[in-house]
């Protein structure tokens, strides 16, 4: 059996479900403004459409194609704004856990490389290989050994996109 407490509960949340709804009725305009919306809509006169009186489709399309015409690319300009780059790495001798890491910029400031593209592992090997998608705004790659920054070496990126080092030892 329900306390009056609960059919109080009741009616105070129907009311309020009902004022929501009421309101959102009367804010919307309801079937009043629905029928004054269809007679305006039978009052409104459709005349012939205007012809344009700019240039026609066919100019329209003679300027775009003189407009790429004169667009001027620099030399040395690219669309691209990544790359793939091919790495090799090798080594005169095998290599027992090595680890590799490779960065696209220094800080000036610390002189420590940042943003790390790269972290490789070679376990009994004299290479390191791998494809990467780099900026075209990088020219350079800066391969850090084992952790270390003291083996800290900067590598240019060649125009066939390949970063190539042999590292003696």
């Amino acid at each position: 059996m329900k306390s009056i407490r609960s059919y109080f509960s009741e009616i105070v949340f129907n009311l309020i479900v009902f004022s929501l709804t009421l309101t959102i009725l009367i804010s919307c305009g309801g079937a009043e403004q629905a029928n004054e919306s269809a007679d305006i809509t039978s009052e409104i006169n459709v005349s012939p459409t205007p012809t344009p009186s700019g240039p026609s489709q066919e100019q329209i399309e003679e300027m775009a194609i003189e407009s790429i015409l004169i667009v001027k690319v620099y030399k040395g300009f690219e669309f691209d704004s990544q790359r793939n780059v091919a790495i090799n790495l090798q080594f005169s001798n095998t290599q027992n856990e090595h680890d590799i890491a490779i960065y696209t910029d220094m800080d000036q400031d610390t002189k420590t490389p940042i943003n790390l593209i790269e972290r490789g592992h070679i376990t009994s090997s004299n290479r390191y290989r791998g494809v990467l998608t780099v900026a075209t705004e990088f020219s350079t790659l800066y391969i850090v050994r084992n952790e270390q920054l003291s083996s800290l070496i900067e590598i240019p990126i060649s125009q066939s996109n390949t970063l190539s080092y042999y590292f003696e030892e």
